[in-house]
């Protein structure tokens, strides 16, 4: 008798999403070194599709 073969998908979907960046005055204020933001509610709607999310921030582009 053949194996049964798990037909299930592994590869994930892996979206990059481009992050906000926070006020320098606001940064002064924080005393913390985020740079960047995004809303937790923009990767938790991409989780839910099954996607993995990747935040990129502008700074890592230059």
């Amino acid at each position: 008798m053949a194996e049964r073969v798990d037909a299930s998908p592994v590869d994930n979907t892996v979206v990059g999403v481009l992050c906000m960046d926070i006020a320098s005055t606001l940064r002064s204020i924080c005393d913390s070194d985020i740079t960047c933001y995004i809303s937790a509610s923009y990767v938790k709607y991409l989780e839910a599709a099954g996607a993995l999310v990747m935040p990129i921030c502008r700074q890592e582009m230059t």
